[in-house]
Parts: structure tokens; C-alpha cells; sequence
């Protein structure tokens, strides 16, 4: 594989989510607690790394595995008490206003870069469209970060 862009940790849409009105408040309030994750993911990566930070063992919290687009269902259900989680789906769940952020990527310490990649073999047949991807994913992440606000309620509004 040959990558071809890393996009910085994203501090404030990342991190652990309980639902509204839980009296979970703090990352030590997950001890005997169920928290759905994607397997060795990010979400397990943000579970994991908050833990560390805590000084609480792994083990005194159960993890869930769950593949992401299965997880808004039984986290809204309250079969699992919180949700390890990126923008994709954390937009959603926060501006539907029944969840938030126990912990967001800057309060866990989060370094998590994201990666695109092709394989090698495509990339050295076709240059050209992988500069192109690249340079789409550029210069949109460059227009998010000069009007943020234009990329918020792409998720909550549909």
C-alpha cells in the first residue's frame, strides 16, 4: 500500500459519548460499565488510551464490540452505557441533543492520525487519479477549516 495523505487527531470530534441525563461523569464512572467500541479501532483506541490516562485497568471495563454503523441503535437502546467514537457518527448522536461528550479527543490525549492509502500497484498505474483524490481531499479540508461553521449540520439536519 502506498498512503498518500495523514490528517491530524481530531481533538474535539472524537472521544466518549453517554447519553443525556447519565450520571456518568467522569472516565472513572465507566468502571463496570458497558462501552461499545469498534475492534481494534478507533473506537477501542480513544476506550483504551482514556482508561490509560486514568490509571484504570482495562479489564474494569466491558467492552462491546460493535461494527460502527451498528452501534447508534443499541447505544440509543441503552444496551450499552457509553459509545468510544468519531465525528462521523458522534455528529449525529450530539446534535440530535441525547448524547454528549464524556470525554472528547483533547481531554484523552488522543493521536489519532487518519490515513488514506491505495494499493502500490494502483498507484504507480495511475498517478493521475491519485493526485486527483488527493488534491480533493485537500482542498476541501482546507475550505472546512476556513468556514467550519458550513460543515456542522451536515449530519443533523437530514
Amino acid at each position: 500500500f502506498a498512503f498518500f495523505t495523514a490528517t491530524d487527531p481530531d481533538p474535539v470530534g472524537e472521544g466518549i459519548l453517554v447519553r443525556e441525563g447519565s450520571d456518568i461523569a467522569s472516565v472513572k464512572d465507566l468502571v463496570g460499565r458497558k462501552v461499545a467500541v469498534n475492534k481494534g479501532g478507533t473506537g477501542e483506541y480513544l476506550l483504551l488510551k482514556a482508561l490509560a490516562k486514568e490509571g484504570i485497568p482495562a479489564d474494569k471495563v466491558e467492552r462491546v464490540y460493535l461494527r460502527p454503523d451498528q452501534t447508534a441503535a443499541v447505544f440509543n437502546a441503552g444496551q450499552v452505557d457509553a459509545w468510544a467514537v468519531w465525528s462521523t457518527y458522534a455528529v449525529a448522536e450530539i446534535g440530535s441533543g441525547k448524547a454528549r461528550f464524556l470525554a472528547d479527543g483533547s481531554a484523552i490525549g488522543s493521536d489519532n492520525y487518519s490515513l488514506n492509502a491505495v494499493r502500490s500497484d494502483f498507484a504507480k498505474e495511475h498517478p493521475a487519479i491519485v493526485e486527483a483524490l488527493y488534491r480533493y481531499l485537500h482542498d476541501n479540508s482546507a475550505k472546512e477549516r476556513r468556514d467550519p461553521a458550513a460543515y456542522l449540520n451536515v449530519f443533523t439536519d437530514a
